[in-house]
């Protein structure tokens, strides 16, 4: 036996986690113990709801309230385990692979008989729910087009105004020599003006700019003061119009 060295095999030392880590393995399984969940549920049903899914995530231990649930979910969607559609959540990965590759394929596979018909009807629900934002954003948008309207027509008119005060003093209050300096300044003044536009702005000076920038600024105050969801109506006339193009594409096929 040799000194100093000990004849007893070396063993594993024991992994030691913390407390946040040994939760989060728990929660980690708690999330295999869903997807197998999801798994069996596949055999009875296409899809599910979205609140019915947040639901079994924080039933199997997954999540602790619904914030943490809907974050579940979407890794689950991310990682192509599931498919979330707006209020639906499709389970089987071969629907999804077929959505998927019928969107990207230019081979001519169609969609499966269920999905294009599960996928008719998200359309329909999207729709739905987009009409009632869509009449309210060409409100606001007509609204802002008509404020911008009156400001440039003001605009137009203290142009004529200035036209006619300067013909007054020019030719019958004043004369021209007294005038000369005042036209001159008040052209320098306009200079100014354009160009601080510009540095401000970093945009030309122009009608259609003055135009457009007045829509949007009067635009983001109706979109307050209306309580309107520019970010939901976006999203969601995007889903219609990435829908439309995917049920298009495939009824032409």
């Amino acid at each position: 036996r040799t000194r100093g060295v000990s004849s007893t095999p070396f063993a594993a030392s024991p992994l030691s986690l913390s407390v946040e880590e040994r939760a989060e393995v728990l929660r980690l399984s708690h999330v295999r113990t869903l997807r197998d969940v999801l798994s069996a549920r596949r055999a009875a049903a296409v899809s599910l709801g979205y609140g019915e899914v947040l639901a079994l995530a924080t039933k199997a231990g997954a999540a602790e309230d619904e914030g943490e649930a809907e974050r579940v979910v979407e890794a689950l969607h991310q990682a192509g385990e599931v498919l979330r559609v707006r209020d639906r959540v499709l389970l089987d990965p071969e629907l999804v692979n077929a959505a998927v590759g019928a969107a990207l394929s230019d081979k001519g596979e169609r969609l499966a008989p269920e999905l294009r018909e599960h996928l008719i009807k998200v359309r329909r629900d999207v729709a739905a729910e987009l009409k009632p934002l869509a009449e309210q954003h060409d409100e606001i948008a007509k609204n802002a087009e008509m404020r911008a309207r009156a400001v440039l027509w003001t605009g137009y008119a203290a142009l004529l105004a200035q036209f006619g005060i300067f013909y007054q003093l020019t030719f019958y209050e004043l004369s021209w020599d007294v005038m000369e300096p005042v036209s001159y300044f008040t052209g320098l003044a306009v200079a100014i003006g354009v160009f601080t536009w510009y540095i401000s702005t970093e945009e030309e000076c122009t009608n259609e700019n003055i135009f457009q920038r007045i829509v949007r600024r009067r635009k983001d105050a109706m979109y307050v003061s209306t309580g309107h969801d520019i970010i939901k109506y976006r999203t969601l006339r995007q889903q219609r119009e990435q829908l439309d193009k995917l049920l298009g594409e495939q009824s032409a096929r």
